[in-house]
């Protein structure tokens, strides 16, 4: 059961054009499952956040799925639970795109 839904998120993570995750074989397929859920949740709370633009919007997004560690997305669950998808996101960023998205002042 679990295999036939991982890999149906391996067809979506495909189709979407996300990159594809590298880790063992295994790890690749639940990984996928939680990356496709844990996206949806961020995306939710984009959507619900006040004040943050479009291009900030699709930045973070994009920084969400730079990640392509399969045990980075399994392992690190907890923590992106106790800090937030937003604050995972930031560390994703790269230092100009910080400053674009959270300029100081």
């Amino acid at each position: 059961m679990y295999d036939a839904i991982n890999a149906a998120a391996i067809e979506r993570a495909r189709a979407a054009g996300w990159p594809e995750l590298t880790g063992h074989d295994r790890q690749i397929g639940y990984a996928n499952t939680l990356r496709e859920k844990k996206m949806r949740e961020y995306d939710a709370g984009l959507a619900a956040a006040d004040g943050i633009s479009e291009a900030t919007r699709a930045l973070l997004r994009e920084a969400m799925l730079r990640e392509t560690g399969a045990g980075e997305w399994i392992d690190s669950c907890k923590a992106k639970v106790q800090i937030g998808w937003f604050g995972w996101a930031y560390f994703h960023l790269t230092e100009e795109e910080r400053a674009t998205c959270f300029p100081q002042g």
